[in-house]
């Protein structure tokens, strides 16, 4: 949604101060300023691609904090700024060319992600959500990078990149719909569709497939999942453990596994 609200509302720009995209890093900038507002960035690997992400806060209310980025983001160098939401919870999102750009340099930009799916071709992602706090204060989500529109909506329901988990089978039938991760760190999401199938059928057959490989199952949190409505498995083998959830979605079925390194 967000990158049909930029290629809808792409405003003419004024003329060029500067020529292509230029080489340095593009960051979302922190509140008002405040670096001490917001986290160190950390590196999420998604479908293949890296995003950087932090979290922060600030005393400041809903209404304020998403104004002043609806501004930030609004101006001649990004395509939009996009505002969802309300003084509640919502965001605001852009793409930022790296440049104030000519009308004909967005075409340009505009017809090569048409031709490629690759989002970065028309600039870098930007984005921040924001939910009220207890105190009347915000807390947010700041997102930045660069996006492939093929990675993360790969042609003819294919598989998204970023790969299988080592030593986990795959759910019969099934496309891989998220890799998710962040860099240096074990843990990892990886969730699978599988099209007009039995969740009972599905679960049955990856379950035993998962013990034929050696993974054990924790039956104490089968049974506390089961009496919470959920299809939730816990499995640990040689120092790993998975978190399985298996859910309907329609007609088809959708399989979530987390990895993590297994507590002592």
């Amino acid at each position: 949604m967000f990158v049909l609200a930029c290629a809808l509302l792409v405003a003419p720009a004024r003329a060029s101060v500067e020529d292509g995209r230029g080489d340095a890093a593009v960051t979302l900038p922190a509140y008002r300023g405040d670096v001490n507002g917001r986290e160190r960035p950390r590196h999420l690997q998604l479908d293949g691609m890296t995003l950087a992400v932090a979290g922060g806060a600030t005393s400041d209310a809903p209404a304020d904090f998403a104004s002043w980025y609806a501004a930030a983001l609004g101006d001649a160098r990004h395509g939009c700024g996009v505002r969802f939401g309300d003084d509640e919870r919502g965001g605001v999102a852009a793409i930022d060319y790296g440049a104030t750009l000519s009308t004909d340099d967005v075409a340009a930009r505009m017809g090569t992600l048409a031709a490629t799916g690759d989002l970065s071709a028309l600039g870098q992602m930007q984005a921040v959500w924001y939910e009220r706090r207890a105190d009347g204060g915000t807390r947010y989500l700041a997102m930045w990078g660069g996006l492939a529109l093929d990675k993360l909506l790969p042609p003819d329901g294919g598989d998204v990149a970023g790969g299988d988990l080592d030593g986990v089978p795959r759910p019969a039938g099934a496309a891989r719909v998220l890799v998710a991760g962040e860099r240096g760190q074990a843990a990892r999401v990886v969730a699978y569709r599988v099209r007009d199938a039995s969740a009972v059928g599905v679960r049955g057959a990856f379950l035993d497939e998962l013990r034929a490989r050696g993974w054990r199952s924790d039956e104490g949190f089968a049974r506390f999942a089961a009496n919470r409505g959920r299809a939730g498995e816990r499995l640990w083998r040689r120092g790993r453990e998975l978190y399985v959830d298996i859910t309907r979605q329609g007609d088809d079925v959708d399989v979530v596994i987390i990895e993590m390194e297994r507590r002592a």
